[in-house]
C-alpha cells in the first residue's frame, strides 16, 4: 500500500478457529512515512571566488552533501554551460573537477547536484568566476653597455643591461658572448 507523507501505527490481532473465538493483540507499533524533499547541500571549496590563475591549468573543488538520499550526480557549469558530469559522487569530500589549457579570460563556474531521491531533487552553489591571466609577453630588454663599437683597452669589460617584466618574476638571464 502505498502511504501518504505522516505518522502512522500499526499492529496484528488474530482470531482462532475455535467454538468460541479467541482473539490475540500484538503490540501497537508506530512508524513515520516521510518524503525526501531537500535538495543537496554544496560549498564550493576552491579556487576562491575572484582568483587570478597565471598558468591555464585549474582544479575546481567542491563538496556535496544530502540529507536523507545518496548523491545521484554532480556537475560542473562553466560560463553557464554543462561542462563535465561525476555519477555517484562521494558524500561528505572534496571532489573535484579539472579545466586544462584554459586561454586568458574571465570563467564562472558552479556545481549542480541531484540525489536519489524519488524527487531528484536538485540543487546548484553560488557561482564563483576567477580569471585566466597567462603571461605571454617576453621580458623587455635592454643593452646599457658596453655600447655597439666600443673598444677595450685593458681586456677588463663589465656588461650592464636593464631588464622589465609586467606580470611575472624574472627566473634568469643569461649573456651570450660571441654566440655561445
Amino acid at each position: 500500500q502505498s502511504f501518504a507523507t505522516g505518522f502512522y501505527t500499526w499492529g496484528v490481532n488474530c482470531t482462532d478457529s475455535s467454538q468460541i473465538p479467541n482473539i490475540g493483540y500484538s503490540e501497537i507499533w508506530n512508524f513515520t512515512i516521510t518524503r525526501d524533499e531537500d535538495a543537496p547541500i554544496i560549498y564550493l571549496v576552491s579556487p576562491s571566488a575572484g582568483w587570478n590563475d597565471t598558468n591555464g591549468n585549474i582544479t575546481l573543488y567542491y563538496n556535496a552533501t544530502d540529507s536523507m538520499m545518496s548523491l545521484a550526480n554532480c556537475s560542473l557549469i562553466f560560463n553557464g554551460t554543462l561542462n563535465q558530469t561525476t555519477q555517484s559522487p562521494a558524500e561528505s569530500t572534496t571532489l573535484s573537477f579539472g579545466l586544462n589549457y584554459l586561454q586568458n579570460g574571465f570563467y564562472t563556474w558552479n556545481i549542480n547536484c541531484t540525489d536519489n531521491s524519488e524527487n531528484y531533487n536538485k540543487n546548484s552553489s553560488n557561482i564563483w568566476n576567477f580569471t585566466v591571466d597567462i603571461d605571454i609577453t617576453a621580458p623587455s630588454l635592454r643593452i646599457i653597455s658596453p655600447t655597439t663599437s666600443y673598444t677595450d683597452t685593458n681586456a677588463n669589460v663589465t656588461f650592464f643591461f636593464n631588464v622589465s617584466e609586467s606580470k611575472t618574476a624574472i627566473d634568469n638571464c643569461t649573456i651570450f658572448f660571441n654566440g655561445i
